[in-house]
């Protein structure tokens, strides 16, 4: 069972424009699937420094 998600935002996978998809990044609580199947969780998309972000929170 995955670790509970707060309401601050933390990422969760870092996009790969080789394989055009997003990787989990090192430490996260929850995975992309997980976080899509979830109705209380909110996603967003940031780049920073060049880099896409994909972030969850606790709704």
């Amino acid at each position: 069972m995955p670790e509970s998600l707060t309401a601050k935002w933390s990422t969760i996978a870092v996009y790969s424009q080789n394989e055009n998809r997003f990787n989990p990044a090192p430490g996260a609580k929850i995975t992309p699937a997980q976080a899509a199947a979830r109705q209380n969780v909110q996603q967003r998309t940031v780049t920073v420094s060049g880099k896409k972000l994909l972030q969850v929170r606790a709704k």
